[in-house]
C-alpha cells in the first residue's frame, strides 16, 4: 500500500472519530444553561444604550467577514473540484481570467482554505461572544424598556444567517427567534453550512495529497527532509483543522452537533474526491510517493 492510500485512510477515520467525539461530548454537555453574566465596570461609564451599541458595531463587523469568509470557502470549493474534474494541465479561471498550472491549483486551494477556516473560526467565536453580551445587556435593562422596544434592540443582532441559527439552535434562551421552525432549520442549517464546511476541510487535506501524487515523479529528485514535508503536510493541515474544530467546541465552551456533521461530510467529502478526480490524476505518479531516499 503507498503512502497516498494510508495517509487517506487516516483522514476519512479521523472525520469519522471526530464525529464521534462531538457527539459523544455535546449529549454528555446538553445541560449547560448559559447564565448572564453581571455587568462589568463598564456600565459605569457607557448608558447602557451606548455599551448596547457598540457591541452591535463589533458584532455587525465580525459578521460581515464571517459571511465573507464562508462565501470565499465556497469559491475555493468550487475551483478544487473544477481542477479535480478537467483533463487539462492549464485551467483558465473564467471569472478571474486567469491561467494558471493545475498544479500550482492543487496546492494553492488547500492553503487558502485552512487560512480562511482559521480566520472563520476566530470570527465565529467573536460573534457569539459579542452576541451574548450584548443580549445580557439587553436583558439587564430589560425591566426598564418596553417589551416592543426591547424586542426592536434585540432584532438588531440578527444576521439571517449563520449566527442566527446557531442561536436558534445551540442558544436559544439568548435569542428572540421563533424556534417553531427549529427543525427545518436543523436540517438547511446541516446541509448548507455543514456540507460547505465539510467539503472544505476535505478538500484542504485531500488536493494536497492528489497535488503529492501528481508531482510524484519530480519529488524523487528532492532532498529526504523535502520529500518528507511534502508527505507530511497533509497531517498537518488535518492536525490544525481538528484542533480548531476541540478549541471551539471545548476551549470556546461552544456544545453542538453541528461539528459532528461537518466531520461527516467531510468524511463523504474525502471519498467522494478519490474517485472522482479525473483519470489523468487517477494515473499521476503511478510510483508511491516515498519518503525513502532513491538512487
Amino acid at each position: 500500500m503507498n503512502i497516498e492510500k494510508i495517509l487517506l485512510a487516516i483522514v476519512a477515520s479521523a472525520w469519522i472519530v471526530m464525529a464521534v467525539i462531538v457527539t459523544a461530548s455535546y449529549y454528555r454537555s446538553e445541560t449547560l444553561v448559559f447564565m448572564s453574566p453581571p455587568l462589568s465596570g463598564e456600565a459605569e461609564t457607557f448608558s447602557g444604550r451606548d455599551l448596547f451599541g457598540e457591541k452591535l458595531k463589533l458584532l455587525e463587523s465580525d459578521m460581515a467577514w464571517l459571511d465573507n469568509c464562508l462565501i470565499l470557502q465556497g469559491i475555493f470549493v468550487l475551483i478544487g473540484f473544477f481542477a479535480l474534474k478537467v483533463q487539462s494541465e492549464r485551467l483558465e479561471l473564467p471569472i478571474l481570467k486567469l491561467g494558471l498550472p493545475r498544479s500550482w491549483i492543487l496546492y494553492i486551494v488547500p492553503v487558502a482554505l485552512i487560512i480562511i477556516w482559521l480566520q472563520f473560526g476566530f470570527l465565529l467565536d467573536d460573534s457569539i461572544n459579542l452576541r451574548e453580551e450584548a443580549f445580557n445587556i439587553l436583558q439587564t435593562f430589560h425591566s426598564r424598556l418596553d417589551e416592543r422596544l426591547f424586542r426592536g434592540y434585540a432584532t438588531l443582532l440578527n444576521d439571517s444567517g449563520f449566527v442566527d441559527a446557531w442561536f436558534m439552535l445551540f442558544r436559544p434562551s439568548q435569542s428572540i427567534i421563533d424556534t417553531n421552525f427549529v427543525a427545518g432549520t436543523a436540517i438547511f442549517f446541516s446541509v448548507v453550512f455543514g456540507g460547505l464546511l465539510g467539503f472544505a476541510h476535505a478538500m484542504t487535506v485531500t488536493l494536497f495529497l492528489v497535488a503529492n501524487r501528481l508531482h510524484a515523479d519530480q519529488m524523487k529528485l528532492w532532498t529526504l527532509v523535502g520529500r518528507s514535508f511534502m508527505a507530511a503536510t497533509p497531517l498537518l493541515l488535518l492536525g490544525l483543522i481538528l484542533l480548531s474544530h476541540w478549541q471551539f467546541f471545548a476551549g470556546g465552551k461552544n456544545p453542538n452537533w453541528f461539528q459532528a456533521v461537518v466531520a461527516l461530510f467531510a468524511f463523504v467529502g474525502t471519498l467522494l474526491i478519490h474517485f472522482t478526480k479525473s483519470p489523468s490524476l487517477r494515473t499521476a505518479g503511478d510510483v508511491p510517493l516515498s519518503v525513502e531516499k532513491q538512487s
